[in-house]
C-alpha cells in the first residue's frame, strides 16, 4: 500500500494508496440518502458496531509502515 514513487534516477516521493479511496468503511456510511438501509447504529447494538469499526482500521493499519 506504500511505496516510492520515483521521478528520476535522483528523485523519488513516498505514497500510499488508501483504502476504498475517500469513501467510509464498508457498513458505516452514514450519508443520509442511504437511511434505512443495514448497519444503522442504535442502543441495543452500539458495543458491537463500534468494536467492528475498531477492528477495520485495526486491520487496515497493518497495510501502513507507520502503524
Amino acid at each position: 500500500m506504500e511505496f516510492d514513487w520515483k521521478i528520476d534516477k535522483f528523485d523519488s516521493i513516498f505514497v500510499h494508496i488508501l483504502f476504498y479511496l475517500y469513501k467510509s468503511p464498508l457498513g458505516f456510511d452514514f450519508d443520509i440518502r442511504n437511511e434505512g438501509r443495514d448497519g444503522s447504529i442504535n442502543r441495543n447494538n452500539l458495543k458491537r458496531r463500534a468494536e467492528e469499526l475498531v477492528d477495520y482500521f485495526r486491520n487496515v493499519s497493518l497495510h501502513y509502515q507507520g502503524s
